[in-house]
């Protein structure tokens, strides 16, 4: 008995670190090495101008291969808007997309995959159509959408989406490219599906992301915080790693279980060999 319940342990506890490898090593859509996340941007006492100059100083930095600015980040999210589209002459085809606004480079920056179309780029006026209130009212902007809002929004692929047009009841906009999905939370929660905009002004509570490269994460934070002191030296800096970031919030958990199992199994089969040996040294010969 004793022998059966440490191999149903082990059994478990296999099973586990076998499904907590599998959700640690999931493909995220995103190259979640060498990024840092900079979550102190949102600060109220910085100005739009300010960002800008944070953000040129950040990019400046050694080792430093991009930079971008969005409403969201891998772990975080600063706001979280839905619109209800539907495709421009299928009002039942309707769905509810994430709006996120995004700054330049940000496909880039991430390492996304396009799968359709093309992403934006500050060479189009239509792309950074919508970067006041007023304009917002005016125009509907270019969107790229990831693949779960190609199926949401019943299109027959990502190809069959580009160029089509989406509407939210006030204003149409364009699909110019469908990226792979970008899954920032846990992987265990479905993918949201999510229309991104191109927007380098006013982005509401943005997160910096900074891609780097021949430096490890320490010495990068050093830099990077160096960077912000030259331009805004009153303000706390506040940046970790995207690998770190998503451990603490989504993986920290699971490999706590995971260890406390572990630990039981290895307990489970100490306690069945000892009883195993005292049985048999308590049992006479021939017996």
């Amino acid at each position: 008995m004793q022998f059966a319940i440490a191999i149903a342990f082990a059994i478990a506890t296999g099973i586990m670190l076998s499904q907590t490898a599998h959700i640690r090593d999931a493909d995220l859509g995103f190259r979640r090495d060498g990024l840092m996340i900079v979550c102190s941007l949102m600060t109220g006492g910085i100005d739009p101008p300010q960002r800008a100059a944070i953000l040129r100083s950040l990019a400046a930095a050694p080792g430093v291969t991009g930079v971008t600015v969005a409403n969201n980040a891998p772990g975080d999210q600063s706001t979280t808007n839905f619109s209800s589209y539907a495709r421009t002459g299928a009002p039942g085809s309707k769905a509810s997309l994430m709006d996120v606004g995004t700054g330049r480079d940000y496909f880039q920056a991430y390492g996304a995959r396009l799968v359709a179309g093309r992403l934006f780029d500050a060479a189009h006026a239509d792309d950074r159509g919508l970067l006041t209130l007023a304009e917002r009212k005016r125009a509907g902007p270019n969107v790229v959408i990831n693949r779960t809002a190609v199926t949401a929004l019943g299109f027959a692929s990502p190809t069959a989406a580009v160029g089509q047009a989406i509407n939210d009841g006030e204003r149409s906009a364009t699909i110019i490219g469908v990226v792979d999905d970008l899954r920032f939370r846990s992987p265990r929660d479905a993918v949201t599906p999510v229309a991104y905009t191109y927007n380098t002004v006013d982005i509401l509570s943005p997160f910096a992301a900074v891609r780097y490269t021949g430096a490890d994460a320490k010495t990068m934070m050093a830099a990077l915080e160096a960077a912000w002191k030259r331009v805004v030296p009153g303000v706390p800096f506040e940046a970790r790693s995207v690998e770190d970031n998503l451990y603490q919030r989504y993986y920290k958990a699971d490999a706590q279980r995971s260890r406390l199992f572990t630990i039981g199994a290895v307990l489970a089969v100490l306690i069945g060999c000892i009883g195993s040996t005292a049985w048999r040294r308590s049992t006479p010969h021939g017996a």
